[in-house]
């Protein structure tokens, strides 16, 4: 405290003396060592020890912050950060889940300020808002920063599970809570209002969301010096509702993502999750199936060649492990795409993930035995983020059984490459490199696509994104070769 007294140029027993005053007419309850009115004792039993004295103290230097000018709460909120960082040692190695402390209105002298520390295992959350005045700051500190929304590279960017964002635990759809908080206060060059940053909560157990993506697309085809490969055109290219349904104190949640256009309508997921110990999780119903990279783009080569992406959810169960570094989906569906099976087998996949310091590392399996033919697919991806850049990739190889030109197994080779970089709050740079071989034992057929893309979210719920894209394949293959330029809006909440 004498760091932030001198900054106010007061003495420590000034500002001692400023608090006695502030609660003099009534006496605090007590938490844990720290002094806080309106504050239920939280009892949290004697195996807490150590970790239970550093909260208290950590707590009484947060109550202090609503005594100093909004200036010094900036610094607080920085020196707060380093603080946090002996806690974090302390419960690294722990599993001790310790309580919420809320400071509710009035306790503060700014008005309706409110903060909140939740420690949960290892993780530790920070939040200091406000309604009207003051500040309004929101910090995630597990070992690192904030969580992301929507594509992978966010993710990779904080090194974070998708979980953090999504409704969905393996992502993509509809975002929690804390999803559209960041799409609304940390993504955008220019927040939104702090308190419209999740306009989809009707309420504690109903949510609703949205994405909507128009672009203008204009490409040449042409090879030859005529003008018959060229086209221009605008269309919608996704639109999506997004319903989230969690009865109070339930465990169970329904979910449903329901395209409407381009075209009819289709469902894309419509599942119930029910919730089992820690972070565990059951899902049944029609649902994405987890593999690999979550990419926004249904054209990259990756999904295009292993035909898992959002046009092919199939319907069956999924078995949700996550741990503090390591996840891990296990799927049993169809492997029709359809309502119902067309055989007596189903589709199994398998994909795990780990998050280390900045990098991560996956893996992903799909074996399945139709009576078309045997489907085997086998994926490594990772990424990792260096000097500001962050990169992710992902190498496939698809085995088709008795499905060559020679009756023998065909095998396809498929990769994806890129590279984003933030240059400032709401400006991305991304860099894509994309490589096909439909059929290893033929000579010269490999297809590539090279993407750089700009993307701009200058207001909260909106993106501008533009870009070229430059497609090689062999000469008979027009679709294949092609320069072509988009310009895409996005609206999402």
């Amino acid at each position: 405290m004498f760091i932030f007294s001198r900054i106010k140029g007061i003495s420590k027993n000034a500002l001692f003396l400023r608090w006695r005053r502030q609660f003099r007419t009534r006496r605090p309850k007590t938490f844990h060592g720290a002094s806080f009115p309106h504050v239920p004792h939280v009892h949290c039993g004697s195996r807490f020890g150590r970790p239970r004295q550093l909260l208290g103290f950590f707590s009484s230097i947060t109550a202090r912050l609503c005594l100093l000018s909004r200036p010094t709460n900036y610094i607080l909120v920085i020196v707060l950060r380093y603080s946090t960082y002996v806690l974090v040692i302390v419960l690294r190695y722990s599993t001790y889940a310790l309580p919420a402390l809320m400071l509710r209105s009035n306790t503060c002298i700014h008005e309706d300020i409110r903060a909140v520390l939740l420690f949960h295992y290892k993780k530790i959350t920070i939040f200091i808002g406000t309604r009207k005045k003051s500040i309004s700051v929101f910090l995630l500190l597990l070992f690192s920063s904030v969580s992301v929304i929507a594509e992978p590279y966010l993710a990779f960017k904080t090194n974070r599970m998708c979980s953090a964002c999504h409704v969905n635990p393996i992502g993509g759809g509809a975002r929690n809570s804390f999803g559209a908080y960041y799409g609304s206060q940390i993504l955008p060059e220019t927040r939104g209002d702090v308190g419209g940053q999740n306009p989809g909560k009707l309420s504690e157990t109903f949510h609703v969301g949205g994405d909507l993506r128009f672009s203008y697309d204009q490409t040449n085809k042409d090879k030859r010096g005529d003008n018959d490969g060229d086209s221009k055109s605008f269309n919608t290219q996704s639109a999506q509702i997004y319903i989230s349904l969690t009865p109070k104190n339930s465990r169970f949640s329904l979910y449903v993502d329901q395209q409407i256009a381009p075209g009819s309508a289709i469902s894309r997921e419509a599942y119930v999750l029910t919730k089992l110990k820690k972070q565990h999780y059951l899902k049944v119903g029609k649902m994405m199936i987890p593999y690999g990279l979550r990419l926004e783009d249904d054209s990259a080569y990756i999904r295009q060649a292993t035909q898992i992406n959002f046009d092919n959810s199939d319907n069956g169960v999924e078995l949700g492990l996550e741990f503090d570094s390591f996840n891990m989906n296990l799927s049993v569906t169809n492997g029709t795409s359809r309502s119902r099976n067309d055989d007596d087998s189903f589709q199994g996949a398998l994909r795990g993930e780990y998050l280390g310091n900045n990098w991560r590392l996956g893996s992903s399996l799909l074996v399945n035995d139709a009576d078309l033919g045997r489907r085997t697919m086998l994926n490594v991806f990772g990424g990792f983020n260096w000097q500001g850049f962050v990169i992710l990739a992902e190498v496939d190889r698809i085995v088709d059984d008795d499905a060559g030109s020679d009756g023998s197994d065909k095998v396809q080779t498929v990769s994806f490459f890129e590279v984003n970089k933030e240059f400032a709050r709401g400006y991305n740079l991304k860099l894509t490199s994309e490589y096909l071989d439909p059929d290893n034992d033929v000579d010269e057929n490999e297809r590539v696509r090279h993407s750089v893309v700009f993307e701009y979210t200058p207001y909260a719920h909106f993106q501008l994104r533009g870009g070229i894209r430059i497609g090689e394949d062999v000469p008979e293959r027009d679709e294949g070769n092609f320069n072509s330029f988009f310009m895409q809006v996005h609206m999402y909440y």
